[in-house]
């Protein structure tokens, strides 16, 4: 991820997790969290970072 920035929204109401002040994430077990959540952040973030790079490789 290239930040958290842009997705505190999801980040509010995911669940149990803390924040890096760079763009980690952690997590102690995954029933803390909302997993649909979880995946879509992942989805977003990825799919950021490939339209971010396309152009790059």
């Amino acid at each position: 991820m290239s930040g958290v920035g842009k997705y505190t929204e999801l980040l509010k109401d995911l669940g149990k997790h803390k924040v890096s002040s760079g763009s980690c994430i952690y997590i102690n077990k995954l029933d803390d969290v909302d997993l649909k959540l979880l995946k879509k952040l992942v989805k977003e973030s990825y799919n950021s970072f490939k339209e971010k790079t396309k152009n790059s490789f």
